[in-house]
């Protein structure tokens, strides 16, 4: 913990501490009083992934998810999307769950899933996206286009970009970071597999729309 002084005033001093870890960078303003309480002013946490630099919400992020009903697969309801519900538990790796428990996301609320098309008999193909409030700092610097995910393991590749399209009303027009995974999905559902080429232009289960719980 590292801390410097940002200024004063006549109701104290202004000093600013930071939380340096491994992987993230979280900042505290805070007014040191006369009597010797404090009081918080802003938080700020960042973290680095590389390439990409982020600022991150987690209190307002877990809010918006909490008035969010049901995850986009079962909203949708469609057997491409029942199968990816039935085989969550196995699709994000431990560097994912744990990056997004520590921005917010709920990661049984994914805000959209599409099929692209089986590898091979049993294991399939499929995209995704997440949304949480904050911002990419150095997206200017970052080139964002399908060569640009970051693999995590052999199974999982994501990038992170700022969003530029409206979400669900549970984020209220914040600044929002989205999300964008590829992964490996093995195919557990009872029904048949769908055949390879199949749904090459991908079957897309967008839920901007989704239930909310107020």
């Amino acid at each position: 913990m590292v801390s410097t002084r940002a200024g004063s005033s006549k109701d104290g001093t202004i000093t600013a501490f930071f939380d340096i870890g491994t992987n993230a960078i979280r900042m505290l303003l805070a007014r040191i009083n006369r009597n010797h309480t404090y009081t918080i002013l802003s938080k700020q946490r960042r973290i680095f992934i590389h390439p990409w630099l982020i600022e991150y919400h987690d209190t307002a992020t877990r809010a918006a998810y909490k008035k969010i009903h049901t995850g986009g697969p079962e909203e949708c309801g469609c057997e491409h999307c029942h199968n990816f519900a039935l085989a969550r538990d196995r699709i994000y790796p431990p560097e994912a769950e744990n990056l997004f428990a520590m921005v917010g996301i709920d990661f049984k609320k994914e805000t959209e899933v599409v099929h692209l098309r089986m590898i091979k008999p049993g294991l399939h193909q499929y995209t995704g996206s997440f949304h949480f409030v904050g911002t990419v700092e150095n997206a200017r610097d970052i080139r964002c286009d399908s060569t640009s995910y970051m693999a995590v393991n052999s199974n999982f590749s994501w990038q992170f970009k700022n969003s530029q399209e409206p979400v669900h009303g549970a984020f209220h027009n914040q600044p929002l970071v989205h999300v964008e995974f590829i992964a490996k999905v093995p195919w557990l559902a009872a029904s048949s597999e769908p055949e390879q080429g199949a749904t090459d232009i991908g079957h897309s289960c967008d839920v901007s729309d989704y239930r909310i719980t107020l």
